[in-house]
């Protein structure tokens, strides 16, 4: 999927295997309390990277940062 630039099906792809691996980890009970938390964090980066694959195909994709400029007048500082 990567070779072919195919995003949209790695993302499924992504989505599928984390659903997998926490319903194989709920099979198990409670006693995998680590590897279910790495499972969760993968769930949220499969999500982050679909947020991203959506905004980079209608072209939102930007992020807002703040500069020096914006820092030195929240602290009240003094910009020469």
């Amino acid at each position: 999927c990567m070779k072919r630039k195919q995003w949209d099906k790695l993302s499924k792809c992504f989505a599928r295997a984390s659903k997998m691996g926490l319903d194989k980890l709920g099979e198990r009970g409670p006693t995998q309390q680590s590897s279910h938390c790495e499972w969760k964090q993968f769930v949220g980066r499969v999500e982050r990277f679909e947020q991203q694959r959506i905004a980079c195909e209608t072209g939102l994709a930007f992020v807002f940062s703040e500069g020096i400029l914006v820092e030195a007048i929240r602290e009240g500082n003094w910009i020469l």
